[in-house]
């Protein structure tokens, strides 16, 4: 079983606000920017130590950049309250634990 650590949302909060007040005029870049990814995908992958943990299951960035892709509809839906932050996580991981 994977033991990956999760960043508390907190970290967080000041970039969804930003995101929820610009989506009031520009909604579509917002969603881009969300499933971009990086704003988060690199904070778990240096930050967390997640990089130590998939390598050693043949993760390597290019393909956790993917693999988010498959889960970046749940950050956009935390953004817009619709999901919770500890729920979003959770597809990520199962995302992942899935392509192992």
């Amino acid at each position: 079983m994977l033991q990956l650590s999760i960043p508390p949302e907190n970290a967080f909060i000041g970039l969804k606000m930003q995101w929820k007040e610009r989506a009031k005029t520009v909604p579509r870049m917002v969603v881009a920017e969300i499933k971009q990814g990086t704003w988060l995908t690199s904070i778990l992958w240096k930050d967390y130590g997640w990089k130590y943990i998939l390598e050693k299951h043949g993760v390597t960035w290019p393909k956790f950049m993917e693999l988010y892709r498959y889960a970046s509809y749940a950050f956009v839906e935390w953004v817009f309250d619709k999901r919770s932050w500890q729920e979003a996580i959770q597809v990520l991981i199962n995302v992942v634990i899935e392509a192992l």
